[in-house]
C-alpha cells in the first residue's frame, strides 16, 4: 500500500460533490482516480479549497491552508508545479489537463519548481502531449487518458432508436454558437420534429430568437449532475459537438459514447481520438457537412443503429477508472 497525496488550487470540492453538482473535467477526474487509488488499497489524501477536513470512500479530504502536505509516496499535483512545494516527500507527478505553453509557464512561474523537484508529467493523450513545448523541463513524459466513470459504464443505454432527440453537454466554448446557428438555418428545417437540448446555463446562451423554443425546438437547461446526465443521454439520439482547439480528452464526448450516443464533431482537439469517423460518429471538416451527418443521425435508423451498436463495443472496452489507476501504479509505484 502506497500513500498518495493530491494537491489542487483549482476549485472548492470534495468526494460528495460529484454526486450533488455538476462537475468540470479536472474536479471529476480527481474525484474518481483518487477514489480509484483508495479502491486499490492506497491511503489517499486531498489537499484542496474543500470547506473542511473529511473522509468520503476512504479518500481524505483536508483543506489546502493545512499543507505541508504529509509524507507520501506519490505526490500529484494538478496543473501546477508550484503546489509541489506544499509537498514534504514523494514522487513527483504534474497531472496536466490543458494545454500548456512556454509563455503561459514562464509568466505564471512553473519553471523553477519543475527545475527544483524534476517532476514528471502526465498527458490525457497524443494531442495533449503534442502541446507540450520539448524546452519544458520535466523530467519524463508520459501518457495516461482519464477513465470513463459510472453511471455511464452501467447506466442502461436506448434499446430502439430514440426521437430526433440531439443533445450539447459541455461548455459554450466547444463551439455552442455553431450548432445554434447551424440547427437554425440547416437541421432543424430538414427535421422540423427535432429538438436540441442544450445543457448549459442559461445566461451563457445569447443570439437565440424568442421563439427559439417553440418554433426551432431548442431547450436550454442548467447542467446537471451525472446521474441525470446519463438518462438524459440515453434518451438522446446524437450528440452535437464542435469542440475547442484546445480540447485536451473532452469528457462529454465519451460519456455520450458510452452511453450509445454518436457525436458529431469537427474533431477539433483530442475530438479525433474520442469519435471514429463513420463509425461512432463523424467528423465533418465544415458546417455542411456537420450539419449533413446531424440530419442524417436524427432520421435515419439504420445509420443510427450501427453507429449506436459500434459505440456500446466501446463501451464493452473502455478504460475503467481502475484500469487508469493501474496504469498509474504502474508507471510511478512499481
Amino acid at each position: 500500500m502506497a500513500t498518495i497525496v493530491f494537491i489542487d488550487q483549482s476549485f472548492s470540492f470534495d468526494g460528495s460533490t460529484i454526486h450533488t453538482s455538476p462537475l468540470g473535467g479536472i474536479r471529476s477526474a480527481t474525484i474518481q482516480l483518487a477514489e480509484a487509488f483508495a479502491a486499490r488499497g492506497h491511503q489517499v489524501k486531498v489537499y484542496n479549497l474543500c470547506e473542511k477536513k473529511l473522509c468520503y470512500n476512504d479518500v481524505e479530504w483536508i483543506p489546502l491552508n493545512q499543507c505541508p502536505a504529509s509524507a507520501a509516496d506519490l505526490v500529484i499535483a494538478n496543473s501546477d508545479p508550484n503546489h509541489l512545494r506544499k509537498a514534504t516527500s514523494g514522487k513527483y507527478v504534474v497531472w496536466l489537463h490543458n494545454k500548456i505553453s512556454i509563455e503561459k509557464f514562464v509568466r505564471r512561474r512553473r519553471i523553477f519548481p519543475l527545475l527544483r523537484f524534476r517532476p514528471e508529467a502526465v498527458f490525457l493523450g497524443p494531442f495533449h502531449a503534442s502541446t507540450c513545448h520539448w524546452l519544458i523541463p520535466f523530467s519524463g513524459r508520459k501518457i495516461i487518458p482519464h477513465g470513463v466513470g459510472e453511471p455511464f459504464i452501467s447506466a442502461p443505454t436506448a434499446s430502439t432508436p430514440p426521437k430526433p432527440r440531439a443533445i450539447y453537454t459541455s461548455t459554450p466554448s466547444g463551439g455552442l454558437d455553431a450548432v445554434l446557428k447551424l440547427w437554425l438555418s440547416h437541421i432543424h428545417p430538414a427535421v422540423p420534429d427535432a429538438a436540441l437540448h442544450v445543457f448549459a446555463s442559461n445566461k451563457t446562451i445569447g443570439g437565440l430568437p424568442s421563439n427559439a423554443d417553440k418554433d426551432h425546438g431548442v431547450i436550454v437547461h442548467s447542467r446537471v449532475r451525472k446521474a441525470l446526465l446519463a438518462e438524459e443521454l440515453r434518451r438522446s439520439r446524437v450528440m452535437l459537438y464542435p469542440g475547442h482547439r484546445h480540447e485536451t480528452f473532452c469528457f462529454a464526448a465519451a460519456e455520450a459514447i458510452s452511453m450509445g450516443v454518436p457525436v458529431v464533431t469537427r474533431g477539433f482537439g483530442s475530438l479525433v481520438e474520442r469519435v471514429q469517423d463513420g463509425v461512432t460518429g463523424f467528423v465533418s471538416p465544415d458546417d455542411q457537412s456537420f450539419a449533413a451527418a446531424a440530419v442524417a443521425l436524427l432520421t435515419d435508423d439504420a445509420l443510427w443503429r450501427r453507429q449506436h451498436a459500434e459505440a456500446l463495443k466501446v463501451r464493452q472496452t473502455a478504460s475503467t477508472w481502475d484500469d487508469r489507476a493501474a496504469e498509474w501504479e504502474q508507471a510511478f509505484l512499481d
